[in-house]
């Protein structure tokens, strides 16, 4: 199949684009949302009348663009909680609660507020994070009120502040001793509650595995998400080497559940319907460990593209992984536009991409034999491909790039990948005899992961800074990259053609 053919049976790619650009172009557009509607259903219409035809196709163009600017501004938030006054507020705990030295991290939904000057409750629908003293033992879906300060995201940090609106917040307070007005625990049991108390279970079977306190904390952090019981020194050095997301339930993780069952299942296709069963099966294993991981952002959003990737896969070509990996971004903005903006939709959306073009073509270039060396390869190379499609993002959020980090990816994915299968195999199956030996590869798979880490951290090239990255060498970048990917392919597709003219 020609690159043309192949970009011809991708519409979902061809969507994204407009798209973003209308996302990305919201600020700029004046006009009111109800005229931005109406544009866009007249060109919906326009061009479904005139589908065949190329005009057809620039109507659809614009009307995903001018979606874009209107659902981008459908979803701005205005402030009615006045900023740096004092007031009491009420409102739920929506997400787990991430402790850190004395204060826990959680996402508030305030409902309501009262000025100290007034006396009448004033309804409010934001979002805030709150920083509580870690003595309150705050918990997901819990009702409560405080005293405190609203006070906005900082205005001045514009990446900051398009992360904070992705994910729905629109400024912080702190709890301290003594403000807490009112609790009352779990009134709404979410999907969000019964995922943490999943998250629980699994990190309350994981201490009890054989080894040392580090690596059951090491299995706690990456099978189930809970970072609680990791050293402050472990977390600084990873950061160092640009490995924090692996100390955190995100894309990479699913990847790994997604090969892992993948693997597990293989002997299932040679069964009756046995593609049905195996897709189901990896489908709902991602979701089970996206539950047991808490429901974490990054994960669900993960869990999305790879249960697109896996449908792809179930339905014909491993072509199409690409159009429904695009259509599952593209849904994912229709919801919340701001996603754009997240950090953590960046790099699971260009992690997955990433590994899709690059880790086959990987494994393929290497001189193996026999389909257990390949798909071992996979489980060694995934992390590497992954790196490819991120090294921009992280050079401009963070302003560096892991550059030792990137070299031993593979060492620290396959430790990573290993200690997360010994995990769920131990959370799935807990039998008693086999706590010594899960404790036992778990702590060997967790000293040479924290030591390779370590001694890295230490170099002078395990992050090599990078300094005033804007938007723009962004974007020149992932164009080279791009340009590398169609040249790859172009090269792949004539040598397949001349190999099919052979006689």
């Amino acid at each position: 199949m020609l690159l043309s053919d192949k970009i011809a049976v991708a519409p979902m790619v061809r969507l994204a684009v407009p798209l973003v650009i209308g996302i990305v172009l919201s600020d700029s557009a004046l006009a009111p949302l109800w005229a931005l509607g109406i544009a866009a259903l007249l060109c919906y219409a326009l061009g479904w009348i005139m589908f065949r035809s190329p005009v057809g196709g620039a109507y659809i163009f614009g009307a995903v663009l001018i979606s874009g600017i209107f659902l981008t501004r459908l979803h701005r938030t205005d402030n009615v909680l006045p900023a740096g006054e004092r007031i009491i507020m009420s409102g739920e705990v929506v997400e787990i609660p991430v402790e850190s030295g004395r204060w826990s991290r959680a996402k508030v939904r305030i409902t309501a507020f009262l000025p100290e000057s007034d006396s009448v409750w004033r309804k409010a629908d934001e979002a805030l994070v709150l920083r509580a003293d870690t003595s309150y033992h705050l918990g997901v879906g819990e009702q409560i009120g405080f005293r405190g300060y609203f006070n906005l995201t900082d205005s001045t940090n514009m990446r900051f502040t398009a992360l904070m609106k992705a994910r729905g917040v629109t400024g912080y307070s702190y709890l301290t001793r003594g403000n807490l007005v009112s609790r009352s625990p779990f009134v709404h049991k979410s999907a969000v509650y019964y995922a943490a108390k999943a998250q629980g279970w699994a990190v309350e079977r994981l201490m009890r595995l054989g080894g040392s306190d580090e690596s059951r904390a090491m299995a706690a952090a990456l099978v189930a998400g809970d970072r609680r019981f990791l050293s402050r020194e472990v977390r600084d050095d990873y950061s160092t080497v640009g490995a924090s997301h692996i100390l955190a339930v995100s894309g990479l993780h699913m990847n790994f559940v997604f090969v892992i069952v993948n693997l597990l299942l293989a002997l299932v296709t040679l069964t009756p319907r046995g593609h049905i069963v195996k897709n189901g099966a990896v489908v709902a294993a991602i979701w089970a460990y996206t539950v047991m991981a808490g429901l974490a952002p990054s994960a669900v959003r993960a869990a999305l593209m790879l249960s697109a990737v896996q449908l792809s896969l179930g339905i014909s070509s491993p072509r199409n992984s690409y159009n429904i990996l695009f259509g599952a971004g593209v849904v994912m903005l229709f919801i919340n536009p701001y996603y754009l903006f997240d950090v953590g939709f960046q790099l699971s959306f260009m992690a997955v991409l990433s590994i899709l073009f690059f880790l086959p073509r990987f494994v393929r270039w290497l001189p193996l034999r026999g389909n257990f060396a390949r798909k071992a390869a996979s489980a060694l190379l995934i992390g590497f491909a992954a790196q490819v499609g991120i090294i921009p993002i992280l050079a401009y959020n963070f302003g560096s790039i892991p550059f030792l980090g990137v070299l031993l990816s593979s060492i620290i994915s396959l430790t990573a990948f290993l200690i997360i299968t010994v995990g769920l195999v131990w959370v799935v199956a807990p039998v008693s005899f086999m706590a010594g030996a899960t404790g036992w590869l778990v702590e060997l798979f967790t000293t040479i992961q924290n030591g390779v880490i370590s001694l890295t951290a230490t170099s002078p090239l395990a992050a090599v800074k990078v300094p005033g990255v804007g938007g723009t060498g962004v974007i020149i970048t992932y164009l080279l990259i791009f340009a590398l990917c169609l040249t790859i392919e172009m090269w792949e597709d004539s040598r397949h053609q001349k190999l099919s003219t052979r006689p």
